[in-house]
């Protein structure tokens, strides 16, 4: 709560802060929902301490609350009827499970930094900081706790399954846990500040003598080095490690071929492209799609993601795919071979081999293969 300006005044903030919120959640609602989440203890934690004055704050939290639903309404409505329909569940809670141990190792260890993979790199000095943070919170005994309440809420949900319980039951399970853990770093930082000022106010009331300035000086770097000097570091390696998505040269004659050899109503599976052949198919090829980025909102999610287990772990057989794939109207499929490892895009490529009756092979480049899906009343004509 900002204390400046009144009632008036902290009302008005609610009212911009809000709207924002809203705004927010519209953008990604997985972050709002994370951020909501966490805000509860904080905000219970101030009313039961009487941090701030009891009414004013129920009515400021009132009103955050009320222009937030407002904002989000005219699209959270429809939203929130549509995915009641489609009944979407995760065969994974939070959708990721590891050991608890790697949690805690990948939070600190730069070799972690830039790697696309959960749990992520978060960065010592700052989670060193903000554990100083927890602890001195229990001291100061006012602020903080709430901030610091935060903070412990978003890291037990992004532990996942393993070490939240919730996520056995839903709407919990529905949750993805992968960002949580990164939604907590804006207050892990404002924790790890309550530490730096607290330090700097007790350096200035100690009085000087002759070891003073050496201290003044020790305390000085340790904060210059954790809160600035490393973080650079991680900042520089994350920026050489980091490069933009370059488009295979094979991947392009696939998606060429598909925009000069099909109609543009023919829709078309792909994948071994990771999830990036979702955008290149109808941003370069210009053709539809029977898959999405993500399947939460389709009312298709349950073959869609039967054609991914099948492309990514192998699963299931050449007749379900094709019969799936009928189902969904798919005329063609794009498959590339190691262009992302994890997934096992070449035991779905000797699946569909094996049947060329029903897939027969109608273009290659390479790592990339495009397939046809045949109908009883159509056929192809192969290039």
């Amino acid at each position: 709560m900002r204390g400046g300006g009144g009632q008036r005044g902290q009302v008005g903030w609610a009212v911009l802060g809000g709207g924002c919120f809203g705004l927010g959640a519209l953008a990604h609602h997985m972050t709002a929902l994370a951020v909501g989440l966490a805000l509860v203890p904080w905000g219970v934690y101030h009313l039961v301490r009487g941090t701030y004055r009891r009414w004013n704050f129920a009515k400021v939290c009132i009103v955050f609350i009320s222009v937030s639903l407002l904002t989000v309404a005219p699209w959270g409505v429809p939203f929130l009827a549509h995915a009641l329909e489609v009944g979407f569940r995760r065969d994974i809670p939070g959708v990721w499970v590891f050991p608890l141990a790697t949690y805690a190792w990948r939070a600190i260890i730069p070799y972690y930094i830039g790697r696309y993979i959960y749990p992520s790199y978060l960065g010592a000095s700052i989670v060193f900081f903000a554990l100083f943070g927890v602890a001195y919170a229990v001291v100061e005994g006012r602020r903080l706790p709430g901030l610091a309440l935060t903070v412990l809420t978003l890291t037990w949900f992004s532990l996942g399954i393993g070490g939240n319980p919730l996520y056995h039951f839903y709407p919990f399970s529905g949750l993805d846990v992968a960002r949580f853990s990164l939604f907590t770093a804006p207050f892990l930082a404002l924790l790890a500040s309550g530490v730096v000022e607290a330090l700097a106010r007790e350096v200035a009331t100690v009085q000087a003598r002759l070891w003073f300035p050496v201290v003044k000086g020790g305390l000085v770097a340790l904060v210059l080095a954790g809160l600035v000097a490393l973080p650079l570091r991680d900042a520089l390696t994350f920026r050489g490690r980091m490069h933009p998505y370059q488009v295979d040269p094979e991947v392009r004659e696939a998606m060429s071929w598909l925009a000069n050899h099909t109609g543009e109503d023919e829709a078309v599976f792909g994948g071994g492209m990771w999830f990036w052949d979702t955008f290149l198919i109808p941003y370069l090829a210009r053709r539809p799609i029977v898959h999405g980025w993500h399947d939460e909102g389709a009312s298709t999610w349950r073959e869609v993601r039967s054609l991914r287990y099948a492309l990514w772990f192998g699963y299931g057989t050449a007749e379900s795919v094709y019969a799936t794939l009928t189902v969904l109207g798919a005329r063609y499929l794009v498959v590339g071979e190691g262009l992302f490892s994890p997934e096992a895009a070449p035991l779905f490529r000797a699946m569909l081999e094996k049947r060329p009756d029903l897939f027969p092979l109608l273009a290659q480049w390479g790592k990339v293969r495009i397939y046809g899906v045949r109908s009883p009343s159509q056929s192809f004509t192969v290039p």
